[in-house]
């Protein structure tokens, strides 16, 4: 058995990857994202890979799938069973091809957890995204380095491979999380890849559709836009460092450290004026900053 699912690693890009396995081998169907302790998202038609069933096969399966983790040292394989089956289609539709798992228990503790984003579109399109997954027949695994280019169709978003000397995504790669390095989350699974080995093109399910597939996963809103903790930074930092500068100063006049920041320079009087200003200028956007992310970061 696993330990107890404490100290789990929560971010990352190696969080919560899952390779599905063939019933009779440890060679892997495609991949898959852990988004609980026992739970992981993947791709309904890996599912009917790894059982050997038919690709577009829409009955729910029924038989224990067998899992692996290949980032975490040890052997260790569980047992899961398909609980939500959003079945594939013959072409892309939205909230289809998508099976969420639970394991026979607890994964490793150290495989850590993925966190899924619902993100506007507009606010990632230029981010670049990193994948993690293994071709089929491989065991080890490659890291993909790529960028999104937009809707692909009403379901799927088109992404693709920054440097044609690597390894792209190939057939194995279904199922792993498209992990954002600007938002820092996942924003999307991967589907399927582009007919030709020449084009480096691949396809995602967006974290919008995994949501209206499997409605009750754990996931992130995040309304605002990833500069906004560099905006928040630099006023909370510049505030502090003014309302400090003019506080002391007041306080010792002449022999503060900070007496260049302060706008009345040495002198305690103008000190204490200006600080009340610089305060009351300075917080209230700080707080309506703070407001704005605990209402848009959900």
């Amino acid at each position: 058995m696993s330990k107890p699912a404490t100290g789990r690693r929560q971010a990352g890009r190696h969080a919560g990857v899952v390779k599905l396995l063939w019933l009779d081998s440890d060679e892997h169907a495609g991949m898959g994202i852990l988004v609980g302790p026992r739970l992981v998202l993947t791709c309904a038609h890996v599912v009917n890979s790894a059982l050997n069933l038919e690709l577009l096969s829409q009955e729910q399966p029924a038989e224990t799938i067998r899992l692996a983790f290949p980032l975490v040292e040890g052997p260790e394989r569980i047992g899961a069973s398909v609980v939500k089956w959003a079945p594939p289609q013959e072409s892309p539709a939205p909230a289809s091809d998508v099976a969420l798992l639970l394991l026979e228990h607890e994964a490793p503790a150290n495989a850590g957890l993925a966190v899924i984003a619902d993100i506007p579109p507009e606010r990632f399109v230029p981010n670049p995204l990193s994948i993690y997954g293994a071709p089929a027949g491989k065991s080890i695994g490659s890291h993909v380095d790529a960028r999104l280019n937009g809707q692909a169709s009403a379901a799927w978003m088109e992404f693709e491979g920054d440097n044609p000397n690597v390894t792209f995504i190939q057939p194995g790669f279904s199922g792993a999380g498209v992990w954002d390095t600007v938002n820092q989350a996942v924003i999307g699974m991967v589907v399927s890849t582009h007919p030709s080995n020449a084009v480096l093109t691949a396809y995602m399910i967006p974290a919008a559709d995994l949501l209206r597939a499997v409605p009750d996963l754990a996931h992130e809103v995040r309304d605002l836009s990833p500069g906004f903790g560099r905006m928040w930074t630099a006023w909370a930092a510049l505030t502090f460092l003014l309302v400090l500068a003019h506080w002391s100063v007041e306080r010792s006049p002449g022999e503060s450290p900070f007496v260049l920041l302060a706008i009345g320079g040495p002198y305690r009087e103008l000190a204490a004026f200006w600080g009340m200003h610089v305060g009351a200028l300075m917080l209230p956007p700080l707080l309506l900053m703070l407001i704005s992310f605990a209402v848009s970061v959900r």
